[in-house]
């Protein structure tokens, strides 16, 4: 993938690294990384190329599969999608639907959280009435073992 990114910078902003990170809104530093083999390419940083360069074929990008830049001359019958296409929607699709159910677990347990802290809020005032009571009922117990 890094030789497909240095492609892209080559291409795109004719080898500036700097250029090419502030149009996909990250570090250079973090682009100078990836184009170095020190670190390898993010899912984050591919959706920001992806996102900048709606032209750049995510297919190669990824996969190296196919042409770097899509072809608006290509033809397609009547506004169907590639299968690339759909094939990259309803992974899409389904991730969102993945991260929505995470999002509903995620607030479940907030949920769950705040209702056992209550209940130990709850437990340890109880905890406490109970050791003033015995403490009151051993006081005069104790008070008669001294007389």
């Amino acid at each position: 993938m890094v030789e497909r990114v240095l492609k892209l910078i080559e291409t795109k902003t004719y080898g500036n690294e700097k250029d090419f990170a502030l149009q996909i809104g990250i570090k250079q530093q973090t682009i100078n990384n990836y184009t170095k083999g020190k670190r390898t390419v993010s899912l984050d940083a591919i959706i920001a190329i992806l996102t900048a360069y709606e032209d750049v074929s995510a297919e190669w990008l990824l996969r190296g599969k196919g042409e770097m830049l899509i072809s608006d001359n290509l033809p397609k019958f009547h506004g169907e999608e590639t299968d690339t296409e759909l094939d990259v929607h309803a992974e899409l699709s389904r991730k969102t639907a993945e991260l929505e159910e995470l999002k509903l677990q995620v607030l479940r347990l907030d949920a769950q959280k705040d209702y056992l802290q209550e209940r130990n809020d709850d437990l340890v005032v109880s905890c406490r009435m109970l050791q003033d009571e015995l403490n009151r009922y051993q006081e005069p117990k104790k008070k008669k073992d001294i007389v």
